[in-house]
């Protein structure tokens, strides 16, 4: 007796197992869907890390000026150790589309292997738990040169952090976005900034 044809693709076909984006690409030849998926999907713990780094860099240049106590950055650090993440969550989407573009080839570049001085790491390179790693220890040292060469950037970025999503806080958010995309550009992605009307309320 003949099977029936079965319509519709066949279970576990190549059809089927198509992978669909949950993220739309940045820029022209973002095309590691599944990887620009995980660094979103590890947004919030990236931004944790992120936000750490950078308080711990203030904090420490408060303590060595002896500001800690009257800055109303730092004591509003101090304070509160959360965070609204919706502040910089276009802040990483655009330093991670810059990493993919400018740095993931030169990490993939160890042919079977992630290479990120001072070691090569043997992980195969679909490891996305090494490569978001590497991910967030390049925006640590973007968060370090801010300290050393660029403090308005990091004090910036740190507004953004205390504003807390509100009115005063969204215009820190877009000055951030703006310094970003200026000093770190994404492929075909330009944004110019508007004519300012003045700081936020």
């Amino acid at each position: 007796m003949p099977h029936p044809i079965l319509p519709g693709p066949v279970p576990g076909s190549c059809a089927e197992m198509a992978y669909l984006p949950k993220t739309p690409p940045a820029f022209q030849g973002d095309i590691q869907h599944d990887l620009r998926d995980h660094l979103g999907d590890q947004r919030l713990l990236t931004l944790s890390d992120w936000v750490g780094e950078a308080s711990t860099l203030y904090l420490r240049a408060a303590d060595i000026l002896r500001l800690r106590q009257q800055d109303a950055l730092a004591i509003t650090l101090d304070a509160d150790e959360r965070f609204d993440a919706r502040s910089l969550w276009v802040a990483h989407d655009h330093m991670a589309a810059h990493w993919r573009a400018h740095r993931l080839p030169e990490v993939m570049a160890g042919r079977g292997r992630l290479s990120w001085p001072p070691a090569m790491l043997c992980n195969p390179v679909d490891s996305y738990r090494d490569l978001t790693a590497i991910f967030r220890q390049w925006l640590q040292l973007q968060t370090s040169a801010w300290a050393d060469q660029m403090p308005d950037v990091l004090e910036l970025f740190l507004r953004a952090v205390v504003g807390d999503h509100t009115r005063t806080g969204r215009f820190y958010e877009a000055e951030l976005y703006f310094t970003l995309a200026e000093l770190y550009p994404v492929p075909g992605v330009t944004s110019l900034k508007p004519l300012r009307t003045g700081r936020a309320a």
